[in-house]
């Protein structure tokens, strides 16, 4: 079992032939691109309680928001593309709707109900030759 929601989200990631390596909050010092970060707990709504909620013993739900971001380089040495423009759709398709159900250490430490890219946005840094994209995820889940 994943010890994280975000350790979890980078586990399923993994497994789903993307060819990048996902990280918490930010890589090591001297990685290449193209890698993913993911930033979990940016926020939590909790749903409305249902039988008295947790403190009754019941259980609650709620709504995290999620940041996973990725980072590609925009241009070679030689001034041609590198980056790849299909790469920000595959992310979009492995992870929309998903329930982080894999198997191994990739299970989430709580129910996941859906996870929902709720929007992406792609950042160009002329100067640092860098792309960027970044994903607002809803992840429905217990609490």
């Amino acid at each position: 079992m994943a010890a994280s929601l975000g350790a979890a989200i980078k586990a399923y990631l993994e497994t789903k032939g993307l060819g990048l390596a996902f990280y918490k909050d930010a890589p090591p010092q001297s990685t290449k691109m193209p890698y993913g970060t993911i930033v979990e707990d940016i926020g939590l709504r909790m749903d409305k309680l249902e039988s008295g909620g947790p403190a009754n013993g019941a259980e609650a739900t709620g709504k995290e928001l999620v940041q996973l971001d990725l980072w590609q380089n925009w241009l070679k040495a030689d001034g041609t593309v590198a980056e790849d423009p299909l790469l920000a759709d595959k992310i979009t398709r492995a992870i929309h709707g998903t329930r982080l159900n894999t198997s191994g250490t990739g299970i989430p430490p709580m129910r996941v109900y859906a996870v929902l890219q709720e929007g992406r946005v792609r950042m160009l840094d002329r100067d640092g030759k860098t792309v960027h994209h970044a994903y607002t995820l809803a992840v429905y889940r217990t609490i």
